[in-house]
């Protein structure tokens, strides 16, 4: 069996999560908030404290994330290239047209719309670190692709699976015409109260997940390929890759480049 539910906002989420709250009782050190209450409210009104823990690892990637980019000019020269008329006839002698590589300071316009998926999904031994780490990287990213000009659309989901079947739920939190909230961000991929808090009241609330739970949480999986978008972030775990912060920092510069974004090589 197979159910999923789709909410189109990050609202419409909210307000289907606090219809039936997950009541069991979770330590804030793991789930992130002692309650689901502290963290529908963190959810609605940002999370400054968590943005600002994520300033590390967005600092480092901007500082490689090249910001000239080159374009090619039209410039005149003595000799080479094709002749400029208008210039020829009045005498200049530098009526040659060349193409010269030139850097601009600011980012090219007009770049394709990229989607990025996060699957906001932990395992039960995953502790709240490595959650964190790995949804800085995914502010990092975002912040990283939007200041290179590109257009990204977000979304957060979760792939849930027990013995009788798995549940799915996907929620759009950005469209690619919308600035990035960066606070927000933080609580949607950063925080493990998303996951434990919100994300459970979602599995065992919504009568059709929950039939397919049988009314539990299930264990996170990884998404489908056809479902992960242009750059996915896979559910979080206890590799090193986000344990480490270079190891971290190393992913996320190969997904930039990987979108033809130039990244600093010295």
């Amino acid at each position: 069996m197979h159910a999923e539910v789709e909410y189109a906002t990050f609202a419409e989420f909210l307000t289907a999560a606090a219809r039936r709250p997950y009541k069991e009782a979770q330590g804030a050190t793991w789930a992130g908030t002692a309650t689901f209450a502290e963290a529908h409210r963190l959810a609605s009104e940002g999370w400054p404290e968590g943005l600002a823990n994520t300033r590390v690892m967005r600092d480092a990637i901007l500082r490689k994330v090249t910001k000239q980019v080159p374009k090619r000019r039209v410039q005149f020269a003595l000799a080479g290239g094709a002749v400029s008329v208008g210039r020829f006839l009045s005498g200049r002698p530098d009526c040659f047209m060349v193409r010269n590589a030139v850097n601009d300071l600011r980012a090219a316009k007009g770049r394709r719309v990229l989607k990025v998926v996060v699957n906001v999904g932990a395992r039960q031994g995953v502790p709240a670190d490595v959650i964190f780490t790995r949804g800085a990287a995914a502010v990092a990213l975002v912040n990283a692709l939007e200041q290179s000009s590109y257009r990204c659309e977000l979304w957060i989901a979760s792939l849930a699976q027990k013995d009788f079947g798995t549940a799915g739920v996907r929620v759009r939190i950005k469209r690619a015409d919308e600035p990035a909230q960066l606070d927000a961000l933080a609580f949607c991929f950063a925080s493990p109260a998303l996951h434990r808090w919100l994300m459970f009241s979602i599995r065992t609330g919504v009568p059709a997940l929950s039939r397919v739970l049988r009314k539990g949480v299930g264990g996170s999986i990884e998404l489908p390929d056809g479902e992960r978008g242009d750059i996915y972030f896979p559910c979080a775990t206890n590799d090193s890759q986000w344990r480490s912060a270079e190891q971290t920092e190393a992913w996320v510069l190969e997904r930039l480049r990987e979108q033809g974004v130039a990244i600093e090589t010295a």
